[in-house]
C-alpha cells in the first residue's frame, strides 16, 4: 500500500493566526532509507479543498500498480520489477476506489499540510533505478487557513516536484491564473528569482507542470492530452489586447517550468458529478468517457513480444480485436464490388482467420505448459537453496527467527507463482484445480521431500540451538555483572581523582566511559550481547553515582572553605598585631606586610591542604587574602589625613558640584555650590573660541549660541562613548533631514563619534568626552573658588544604563579635566545617598524606586536601604529619553503649526533654517519650564523666516498630549525593572524623584496613579531639590572615598548590579553570557567552555558587553588567548572562564584549562577601544 506519511505538518501557533511548518525528520528519513540512492521524482498533486485532489494521487498510484501488474512500460520506465514487497494489486474494475491507499474518501480533504506515499522502485529503460514518490498536499481554500499558507503550499510544492499536477476543476479563467501567479511567486522567491527566471546555466527553476482541468460543463473531445496541448496553446498566447496582468501570469508560468501541459479530464458521468448514493469511485460507475481517458492516461497498453501468451481468454480477445479490425478493412477496400460477393469472402477470411488462429492457439498452448513447469522448477530450487543459506552447521538461529525465515520464503514463492499464473482468471482457476499427484508438474513429491528434509534440519538445529542459548545466556550474565562492576569502579576513581566541581563535566566523563565500554565489548560478544539492557544499566549507574559526585564536591568545598576561614583569621589577627591602633600605614609599608604575610601563610598551611593540588592551594589562598587585604586599604586610607574631595553631577543640559563638609558646626551636610552667576546648575555648554582662547563653559556659552551655533557644543552626553554609525547619533546629529543639533558630528577614527568645529578656518576636532572634560573643569574651578583651596579627588556620576564604552570614556573626560577620579557612579545610586543621609540609623528596610528623568537621559533604579547599606536590586533606563525629547516634539508641533498657517516649510539644511530652528529651540526651552506652573504659554519668534513671525499658543494639555509618549515610555522602563527586581508595585515603599523633567505635572500625576501615596518628600525642595539629588550623593561617595572626610558615614557600604550582560564570543558569532544583566557586583560567574576543533592547543576569549545575540554587534571589551591546551579530539577538554566585576566596575577575566590547572587572568581596564592613559594626560586642560 502507498501507507502515506504526513512530512510536512501545518500547526496553528497559539495566541496567534499564523502557523508554523514542523517537518515529519524520522518519516522523512524513514522513506529515504527505502530509496537509498536512487534518484527520485516526486509527482505533486495540488489544487483547491474537496475537489479530488486524493482522488487523482489514488488513481495514479493505481496506474503505476497495475502498470507492474501486466508487465507493461511507462513513459520510458519499465515496469517489470516489483514496485514494493507490500504492493496491493486491485484488478477488479468494480473495486472501491474511497479508502483506498491515502485513507480518504474521494471528496474529503487532505488537511495538516504535505503527505508523501510510500516509493514506487522502477526500472528505466537504460537499467538505472529510480524511486516515484506520490505527494498529496492540503488543499487550497479550505477555510482554516489563509492566503500565505496556501502559497507556502505550492511554493513548496514546486520546491520539491518533478511533476506539479494542479488540479482546477473549472477553466483557467482570467480570474485563476493570477492567483496561480501569485503561488508560484513564492516558490520563485525561495530562490531568489524574482524578475529573472532563467539561472546561470540556462536551465529554468521548476521542472514540469500538469494544468488537470476537470471543466465538465463546456469541454468537447478530444479529451487526455491531445485536447489539453490544443486547450493551452490557446489559453497561454499571448495577445496584444490582454491586460498587463494577463499577459505577466501567462509569461511567468511559460518562463518558470521546463514543459508545461494541460490534460483535458472528461466528466466521470452523472453519478460521480452529482455523488449518488452509492458511487464509491470503481471504474463500473464511471462514464465511457472517463475510462477512455484512463486510456490516454494509460498509454502503455503494448504488447510484451517476447513473452509468452498465458491464456485463453486474453488471446481470443487479442485475436477477435485483430480479426475484426482485418474484417473492417478488407470490406472497406471492396466497396466497388456486389454485396453477395462481399458477404461470402467475408465468410471465407473469417473461416480463414478461425483456421489459423486455432493453429496458434494450439503451438500457444504448448508454450504455456512448458513455461510453467520451467517456473516451478526454479522455485522449487530457489526455495531449498535459500532456505540453506540461512542453515548452517556451526552457527544457530532462534525458534522464532527460523520459522520467520522459512514462512517469508514460502509466501515469496507462493506469491511469485501466483503473479505468474494471475494473468487471467480461468487460468488461475484451472492451477487451482489441478492434481498435485498426476499434473504435468509433480508438485507433491517435491513437497514431501522438502518437507522430510526441513522438518530433520529442523528439529536438530532446534535442540543444539537450546543448548547454546542456556549456555550463553549464563555466560553473558556473568559478564554483564563484570562490565557493570568495572563501569562503577572507573566513576569512583575519577571521582577522587578529579578537582571538577561541575556536574556536565562528570556526567560528560561518565558517557565517555560507558561509550567506551560498550564499544570494546560490541565486537568482541557481537549479537550475544544485549546493548540495549547494558546502556541501560549504564545510564542506571550513572544517574546513582551524580549523587556520590555531588557529595564528594561538598566534602571539598567544606574543607576548602574550612581552611580559608582559618586562613582570613590568622591574617586578619596577624595585621592587628602591626597596627593595633589602626593609625594610617604608609600604602607602600602595608603592601609590604601583606605580601611577607602571604608568603608566611603559604607555608603555615601547607600541610592542612588535603586533596587540595598544589596550584589551587595557592591560587585560593592567594585570592582570600586579597580580599582581606583590600578591606584593610580601605580601613587604611579612611584613615588618611583629609583631602578635600568633591561629587559632580555630569549632566546632558546642566551640571552641578557638591561638597561633603566634615566641619564642626554642620558635619555632614552637604554643600551646593553656585557658579559665578549665583546658580545652582550650570549648562553643560561648551563654547570654542578664537585665537587659542580658553573655551567658555557655562551661561555665556549657551547665551551665544545663536551668534556662534557652529562652535558651541552641548548635550555632548548623548555622544560620549558612542559609535557614529549609531543609527541614534545618525538621526538626531548627522542626518541634514533629521539632525537636531546646529554643530557638525563627524567619524574621528575607528568609527568614534566627533565633534568639528571651525574657528576662523581653522578646523579642530574634539572627543565628545574632551568637551566634557571643559564642563568638568568647570565644576572642579566652581568647587575650589568656593573653598579656597585646589581640588584634586572626585566621585562623578552617570545613567545607570550607561555601557561600559560610556562609563570608562566619562572617566576619562575626568582625567582629562585634571581629576583623581574616586570612582563612577550611577544616578540613580546617588540619588539614593542623598535620599539616605538622614536615615543613616534606620534598623528597619526600605525598597525606594529612583525615578530620574533628566536632560538628555532616563534612569529608574530599585534600592533597598538598610542603616549603612545601599543594595542595588536592578536598575534600568533609555540613554536615548530625557528634556531634549520632549523640547524637540514641542519644536516640530511648532514648525508644523507655521506651515498650516503660512505654507512655508523651513528648510533645515539652509543657514536661515539653521537660524530659524536655534531661535525656535531657545524659546521653546524656556516656554517649557513655565507649564510646569502655568496652564498655557506662547512660543513666538519674532522673524523667524523671511520677514514672517512665528506665534504658537500652547497649552499644558497639549504639551502633554505631544510627549505622551514618551512619558509612557519610562513608565515601561519602571516595568521591566520591576520585573527585574523581582518586586510589585506594592513592594516599593517610597518613590523618589530626580532630574528636571520630573517638574512636570504630567509626570507627577503619572507616578501617583501607579504607586499611590509613596511619592517621598525627602527631596522636596526644602530639603534635596531634584536637580541636586544627584551631586548630592556623588558628594557623599567622594567623602566616604576620601580618608577621614566623612568619618560619620564611613560604613556606609554600596552593593550595585551590572546593568549589561557580559559574555563572551563563541562559534557562529554567538554571545553567550557568563554575568547576565542586573547580576550582584564582585560576585565570581563561571561557565565551562569545551574545545571544538581536534588537538585543538589554544582558544581566543573574546569579551563583549550587551544584549545582542551575536557577539560582535555588542561592545568589544578585550581578548586574550587561553594557550597550552592538552592537545585531543574535540570536547575532550574543558575551559572554565570566570568574570567577576568589583565594586570599581573593573572586569576581571580568569580562564582555566580544568585538566591542566593553568589560569590565564586579564583586567579588563586598560584597552577598550578609547583613549589610553598617556592619551589622556597629553589631553588634559
Amino acid at each position: 500500500k502507498m501507507d502515506p506519511v504526513l512530512i510536512i505538518d501545518i500547526v496553528k501557533v497559539s495566541g496567534s493566526d499564523k502557523c508554523k511548518y514542523e517537518l515529519n525528520k524520522p518519516g522523512l528519513d524513514g522513506i529515504l532509507a527505502k530509496v537509498e540512492d536512487r534518484r527520485v521524482a516526486l509527482v505533486v498533486g495540488v489544487g483547491k479543498a474537496g475537489e479530488g485532489n486524493s482522488f487523482l494521487m489514488n488513481k495514479i498510484g493505481r496506474h503505476l500498480i497495475n502498470s507492474k501488474r501486466f508487465c507493461r512500460s511507462m513513459g520510458g520506465y519499465d515496469m517489470d520489477e516489483c514496485l514494493s514487497d507490500d504492493t496491493v494489486i486491485i484488478p477488479d474494475p468494480s473495486e472501491p476506489l474511497y479508502g483506498f491507499e491515502w485513507n480518504t474518501e474521494m471528496n474529503s480533504q487532505t488537511t495538516r499540510g504535505i503527505w508523501f506515499s510510500q516509493p514506487f522502485i522502477v526500472h528505466k529503460s537504460s537499467g538505472e533505478e529510480v524511486a516515484i514518490i506520490l505527494v498529496d498536499t492540503q488543499g487550497l481554500y479550505d477555510g482554516f487557513y489563509d492566503e500565505r499558507d496556501w502559497s507556502t503550499i505550492v511554493g513548496l510544492s514546486l520546491l520539491m516536484s518533478s511533476t506539479l499536477i494542479f488540479n482546477v476543476s473549472k477553466d483557467l479563467g482570467e480570474d485563476i491564473l493570477p492567483r496561480i501567479h501569485s503561488f508560484f511567486d513564492y516558490g520563485l522567491q525561495a530562490l531568489n528569482l524574482i524578475g529573472d527566471t532563467v539561472d546561470g546555466n540556462g536551465r529554468k527553476p521548476f521542472h514540469d507542470v500538469v494544468f488537470m482541468i476537470r471543466d465538465w460543463t463546456r469541454r468537447d473531445p478530444p479529451y487526455g492530452l491531445e485536447g489539453g496541448q490544443n486547450y493551452r496553446n490557446a489559453k497561454f498566447e499571448i495577445k496584444g489586447d490582454q491586460r498587463a496582468t494577463a499577459k505577466q501570469s501567462r509569461q511567468m508560468i511559460i518562463d518558470s517550468f521546463e514543459s508545461y501541459q494541460c490534460f483535458l479530464m472528461p466528466s466521470p458521468g452523472l453519478v460521480a458529478v452529482n455523488g449518488e448514493s452509492g458511487f464509491n469511485g470503481s471504474a463500473n460507475q464511471l462514464s465511457d468517457d472517463f475510462n477512455t481517458k484512463d486510456e490516454y492516461v494509460n498509454e502503455m497498453a503494448i504488447l510484451s513480444l517476447d513473452k509468452p501468451f498465458s491464456g485463453r481468454t486474453q488471446l481470443t480477445a487479442q485475436s477477435d480485436d485483430l480479426i475484426d479490425s482485418i474484417k473492417a478493412k478488407f470490406s472497406f477496400h471492396k466497396k466497388s464490388t456486389d454485396e453477395p460477393v462481399v458477404q461470402e469472402l467475408t465468410a471465407l477470411l473469417a473461416q480463414t482467420l478461425d483456421t489459423a488462429f486455432q493453429s496458434i492457439y494450439t503451438e500457444n498452448e504448448n508454450r504455456r505448459l512448458t513455461t510453467t513447469n520451467d517456473m516451478i522448477t526454479e522455485l522449487v530450487d530457489e526455495f531449498k537453496a535459500d532456505i540453506n543459506e540461512h542453515i548452517t552447521p556451526d552457527d544457530y538461529i532462534s525458534d522464532h527467527t527460523l520459522a520467520k525465515i522459512v514462512d517469508t520464503k514460502r509466501e515469496h514463492i507462493i506469491y511469485r507463482f501466483d503473479m505468474f499464473c494471475a494473468v487471467e482468471s480461468q487460468l488461475f482457476d484451472s492451477h487451482k484445480q489441478r492434481d498435485a499427484h498426476t499434473d504435468v508438474v509433480p508438485i507433491m513429491p517435491y513437497k514431501d521431500s522438502l518437507s522430510s528434509y526441513m522438518r530433520d534440519k529442523y528439529q536438530a538445529n532446534q535442540r543444539t540451538n537450546t543448548q547454546r542459548r542456556d549456555l550463553d545466556t549464563s555466560a553473558m550474565e556473568t559478564v554483564m555483572s563484570n562490565l557493570m562492576k568495572e563501569y562503577e569502579d572507573e566513576l569512583e576513581l575519577w571521582i577522587e581523582m578529579s578537582n571538577t566541581e561541575d556536574r556536565d563535566v562528570f556526567l560528560s566523563e561518565a558517557r565517555l566511559i560507558g561509550t567506551r565500554i560498550v564499544n570494546e565489548n560490541k565486537n568482541r560478544y557481537n549479537l550475544r550481547l544485549n546493548l540495549r539492557e547494558l546502556r541501560d544499566q549504564i545510564q542506571t549507574i550513572a544517574s546513582e553515582m551524580v549523587d556520590e559526585f555531588e557529595e564528594h564536591v561538598k566534602s571539598r568545598r567544606r574543607a576548602e572553605e574550612g581552611l580559608m576561614k582559618t586562613v582570613i583569621h590568622w591574617y586578619n589577627e596577624e595585621i592587628r598585631k602591626e597596627n593595633p591602633d589602626k593609625k594610617f600605614i604608609i600604602p607602600e609599608r602595608l603592601e609590604g606586610i601583606h605580601l611577607d604575610l602571604v608568603r608566611l601563610c603559604l607555608k603555615k598551611f601547607q600541610h592542612e591542604r588535603g586533596h587540595i593540588t598544589n596550584d589551587r592551594y595557592e591560587r585560593i589562598t592567594r585570592d582570600t587574602m586579597e580580599v582581606a587585604y583590600k578591606k584593610v586599604q580601605d580601613e587604611n586610607d579612611q584613615n588618611a589625613p583629609t583631602i578635600p574631595a568633591i561629587g559632580i553631577d555630569l549632566g546632558t543640559t546642566n551640571s552641578c558640584v557638591g561638597y561633603y563638609d566634615p566641619g564642626r558646626q554642620n558635619p555632614g551636610q552637604v554643600i551646593i555650590f553656585k557658579n559665578q552667576r549665583r546658580n545652582d546648575v550650570t549648562p553643560s555648554c561648551v563654547e570654542y573660541r578664537p585665537n587659542n582662547e580658553r573655551p567658555v563653559v557655562g551661561e555665556e556659552a549657551k547665551d551665544n549660541r545663536l551668534a556662534n551655533p557652529r562652535n558651541i557644543i552641548f548635550s555632548a552626553k548623548r555622544l560620549i562613548g558612542r559609535r557614529y554609525d549609531n543609527p541614534e547619533v545618525q538621526h538626531d546629529f548627522v542626518d541634514p533631514n533629521t539632525k537636531l543639533y546646529p554643530f557638525e558630528v563627524v567619524d574621528v577614527g575607528d568609527n568614534r563619534a566627533g565633534l568639528e568645529v571651525d574657528v576662523d578656518g581653522v578646523v579642530a576636532r574634539y572627543l565628545p568626552e574632551e568637551v566634557s572634560a571643559h564642563v568638568l573643569r568647570k565644576m572642579k574651578e566652581v568647587a575650589e573658588e568656593r573653598l579656597g583651596y585646589a581640588i584634586q579627588n572626585a566621585v562623578i556620576t552617570v545613567p545607570a544604563y550607561f555601557n561600559d564604552a560610556q562609563k570608562e570614556a566619562t572617566k576619562g573626560a575626568g582625567i582629562m579635566a585634571g581629576l583623581n577620579v574616586l570612582k563612577i557612579i550611577n544616578e540613580p545610586t546617588a540619588a539614593a545617598l542623598a535620599y539616605q543621609l538622614d536615615r543613616f540609623d534606620d534598623i528597619q528596610a526600605r525598597k525606594v524606586l529612583i525615578y530620574d528623568f533628566g536632560g538628555g537621559t532616563f534612569d529608574v533604579a530599585i534600592l533597598k536601604l538598610q542603616m549603612g547599606q545601599i543594595e542595588v536590586c536592578a536598575v534600568g533606563g533609555d540613554n536615548h529619553l530625557g528634556g531634549d525629547n520632549l523640547d524637540n516634539n514641542v519644536i516640530e508641533h511648532c514648525l508644523k503649526e507655521f506651515y498650516s498657517r503660512t505654507g512655508i516649510l523651513i528648510d533645515r539644511t539652509s543657514a536661515e533654517g539653521e537660524r530659524a530652528l536655534r531661535l525656535l529651540r531657545t524659546q521653546c526651552e524656556r516656554e517649557k519650564w513655565l507649564l510646569s506652573e502655568a496652564m498655557s504659554a506662547t512660543i513666538a519668534v519674532d522673524n523667524i523666516i523671511a520677514g514672517h513671525h512665528l506665534v504658537v499658543e500652547l497649552t499644558r494639555d497639549r504639551f502633554e498630549e505631544l510627549n505622551e509618549h514618551l512619558f509612557i515610555r519610562t513608565m515601561q522602563c519602571v516595568d521591566r525593572v520591576l520585573i527585574d527586581a523581582g518586586m510589585s508595585v506594592d513592594d516599593v515603599d517610597d518613590v523618589v524623584l530626580v532630574g528636571g523633567s520630573t517638574h512636570i505635572p504630567f509626570v507627577k500625576n503619572l507616578i501617583e496613579d501607579r504607586f499611590g501615596g509613596k511619592l517621598s518628600t525627602r527631596l522636596d525642595t526644602e530639603k534635596v531639590d531634584p536637580l541636586q539629588a544627584v551631586a548630592k550623593g556623588a558628594a557623599i561617595q567622594a567623602a566616604i572615598l576620601n580618608g577621614n572626610q566623612a568619618q560619620k558615614h564611613r560604613t556606609l557600604r554600596v552593593l550595585d548590579v551590572t546593568p549589561h550582560t557580559l559574555g563572551v564570543r563563541t562559534t557562529g558569532d554567538v554571545m553567550s553570557p557568563v554575568i547576565l544583566a542586573q547580576s550582584r557586583v564582585c560576585t565570581p560567574f563561571t561557565k565551562i567552555y569545551k574545545t571544538v576543533c581536534d588537538y585543538q592547543t589554544d582558544i581566543d576569549v573574546e569579551v563583549y558587553e550587551g544584549e545582542d545575540a551575536v557577539a560582535t554587534r555588542n561592545d568589544l571589551l578585550g581578548r586574550f588567548t587561553v594557550t597550552n591546551i592538552p592537545p585531543e579530539e574535540a570536547g575532550r577538554q574543558n575551559i572554565s572562564v570566570m568574570f567577576c566585576v568589583n565594586d570599581e566596575g573593573i572586569l576581571k577575566v580568569r580562564a582555566e584549562v580544568l585538566s591542566m590547572g593553568t589560569a590565564h587572568e586579564i583586567e579588563v581596564t586598560e584597552y577598550k577601544g578609547r583613549l589610553s592613559m598617556d592619551e589622556l594626560l597629553k589631553r588634559r586642560h
